[in-house]
C-alpha cells in the first residue's frame, strides 16, 4: 500500500468516500472504495500517488508520465484504510496511436478514440477481483471506443479484457520497455467494428 511517506511533496488529503463524490463512479468493495473522476478533480497528491504505484510496474512506458496523468481521459483508484493500493487510467489518444496501428498492422483502430491502460494493483492486494472491479468502472465512465494494449505474458490483464469483451487483433509486436516480449492489441468489437 502506497501513502504519504511515499511520495515526496504529498499533500494529506482525505480519503475519497461516496458521500463526498456522490456524482463520480465509486463503488465499495467491503474495504475498498473505488473512485473515477477527470485528473482536474483529482488533487495533485493524488495523482503522484498513482504515478508511485505505476512507475515500478515496468510494463509500460512511463515517460512524461506525469504529463499524461494529468492529460488522461479518466483516472481511476482504489483506496483500502485510507491508502491507494491501485490504480487505471483511460488515456487520451495522440501518437501513440498511429504507432499501435503501424505496429500491430490493424489499419480498423482508427474508429477508438481513448486507450485503457496503466492498470496496477499493489502485490499485496492481487488477487481479490480489485483490478477487474477497477476497469469495469472507468468502462462505465467512458462513452468512447477503446483499445488497450498489453504483454502476452500479462494473462490477468488479458483474462479481464475477455471478461470485458475486449478481442485481441492484429498481429503482436515487440516490447521496448520488456525486451523478448511482445505486445497485444485489444478492441471493443461492439463499439468500433
Amino acid at each position: 500500500m502506497y501513502g504519504r511517506e511515499d511520495v515526496p511533496g504529498f499533500v494529506d488529503l482525505p480519503r475519497p468516500s461516496l458521500r463526498r463524490y456522490p456524482r463520480y463512479n465509486a463503488r465499495s468493495l467491503s474495504d475498498a472504495t473505488i473512485v473515477v473522476k477527470s485528473p482536474q478533480e483529482f488533487g495533485d497528491g493524488e495523482i503522484r500517488m498513482i504515478e508511485v504505484l505505476v512507475r515500478p510496474g515496468g510494463k509500460a512506458d512511463t515517460r512524461n508520465l506525469m504529463e499524461n496523468l494529468r492529460n488522461a481521459c479518466y483516472l481511476g483508484a482504489i483506496f483500502i484504510g485510507g491508502g491507494m493500493v491501485g490504480a487505471g487510467v483511460i488515456k487520451r489518444l495522440g501518437v501513440h496511436l498511429s504507432t499501435v496501428v503501424h505496429r500491430s498492422k490493424f489499419p480498423d483502430l482508427k474508429g477508438s478514440s481513448s486507450e485503457m491502460g496503466h492498470f496496477c494493483v499493489d502485490p499485496s492486494h492481487r488477487g481479490r477481483g480489485l483490478a477487474k472491479r477497477l476497469f469495469e468502472s472507468l468502462l462505465e465512465s467512458c462513452r468512447n471506443t477503446l483499445y488497450a494494449t498489453t504483454r502476452e505474458d500479462n494473462q490477468a490483464m488479458q483474462q479481464i479484457l475477455e471478461q470485458s469483451g475486449f478481442k485481441p487483433v492484429g498481429k503482436p509486436w515487440a516490447s521496448r520497455q520488456s525486451p523478448g516480449k511482445k505486445i497485444c492489441l485489444w478492441i471493443e468489437p461492439w463499439k468500433s467494428l
